[in-house]
């Protein structure tokens, strides 16, 4: 099954490929005294749907916050906030996100751009295996249904 920490790693490594001068790529949260340019990288929204007895349909959204260098009022160059998030949204809008065994689907891709950061949340979704007990998928691969019928006569 994938895990949270292999997205985020994951994540990590394009944004990593992609602006390769990060002094930091951060997970969940920003300290308060982060360095910048940099970026932050966090799963939210988790949904499981049972697909097989095996696999399930799994989703999350992947927020990305990216974060330039800032002048003297704390504001950075909204062109190069921009170009920043052009450049990750063409990223992740690719059609996979390679994690472990799987690639992950991705779906639309939204971003905006803030005095001081752009942020974009990206979609992901994939089928997973299911954590289930070996002995229970065992016995319920195994169980049968027997269904018997009566003719008219037999009823009477």
């Amino acid at each position: 099954m994938v895990t949270r920490a292999e997205i985020i790693a994951a994540a990590e490594a394009e944004l990593r490929a992609l602006f390769p001068g990060l002094e930091a790529v951060y997970h969940d949260l920003v300290p308060t005294q982060f360095q910048r340019p940099s970026a932050m990288v966090a799963l939210s929204g988790e949904t499981m749907a049972l697909r097989t007895l095996r696999t399930v349909a799994r989703s999350m959204d992947l927020t990305v916050l990216l974060f330039c260098p800032v002048d003297g009022y704390h504001k950075a160059d909204r062109d190069v906030m921009g170009a920043m998030a052009d450049w990750a949204m063409e990223r992740f809008s690719a059609p996979g996100l390679p994690v472990g065994d799987r690639v992950l689907d991705i779906g639309t891709v939204k971003a905006a751009v803030g005095t001081d950061y752009a942020e974009l949340t990206v979609p992901l979704s994939w089928d997973d295996d299911r954590i289930a007990k070996a002995d229970t998928a065992q016995l319920l691969e195994r169980a049968h249904l027997r269904i018997q019928t009566k003719t008219k006569n037999e009823t009477e």
